[in-house]
């Protein structure tokens, strides 16, 4: 009887963290400093394995662009380097 109130206890106690984690509001967002007034920020959320919440990332879309163009230049001197070392 014991083993069947603590497995009650704990399914009980689980779901109702899991309803307050569950929650549709999105974490407040934090402007950069180097965000002029006029600027509309576009917030991604990134999920990392084991991860309830997402953590935003926003940006404006120049600095969108530029992350994607310094992501792409990494990426080719990357495959650049990797192809150099296997000969």
């Amino acid at each position: 009887m014991r083993i069947a109130l603590s497995a009650f206890v704990a399914v009980l106690a689980l779901s109702a963290s899991s309803a307050v984690l569950a929650a549709d509001t999105p974490p407040p967002t934090v402007q950069p400093v180097s965000v002029q007034q006029g600027q509309p920020l576009i917030c991604h959320y990134y999920y990392h394995q084991g991860m309830v919440i997402g953590r935003p990332d926003c940006r404006t879309a120049d600095q969108w662009k530029h992350r994607q163009i310094d992501d792409q230049r990494f990426l080719r001197e990357f495959q650049l380097r990797t192809l150099a070392a296997g000969d």
